[in-house]
């Protein structure tokens, strides 16, 4: 069973596998993609090319911005970077599509 972390950066995104909590199995770096949609969709493409045909037990991630716990999104991000990414994802936890719970954290190493 794998486990994904992802960290979604101003300019980088990273995603990762973990076979026990404890150690990186295997990561990948790309650009932030601008768009909210275009964002879930790469990480979703990465993590399952990472996990390979191993079973995900779980997911667990961080994004840059200030973040609102009540409503589960963005509501500010005072870079700018993400801007487009601002209140989106309000409505897209709420259909399980992603569920970011820390902000300025470094997850992927």
């Amino acid at each position: 069973m794998s486990y994904v972390l992802f960290d979604i950066g101003g300019s980088k995104t990273r995603v990762a596998i973990s076979e026990d909590l404890q150690t990186i199995v295997d990561s990948v770096r790309f650009d932030t993609p601008k768009k909210f949609s275009d964002g879930v969709r790469k990480i979703t493409d990465e993590a399952l090319k990472l996990a390979k045909d191993n079973h995900i037990r779980g997911i667990a991630g961080g994004i840059r911005g200030v973040l609102d716990d009540e409503k589960g999104c963005i509501v500010r991000d005072p870079g700018g970077h993400l801007s487009s990414w601002v209140y989106v994802v309000c409505s897209m936890t709420r259909k399980g599509v992603l569920c970011v719970t820390q902000e300025d954290i470094c997850l992927v190493g």
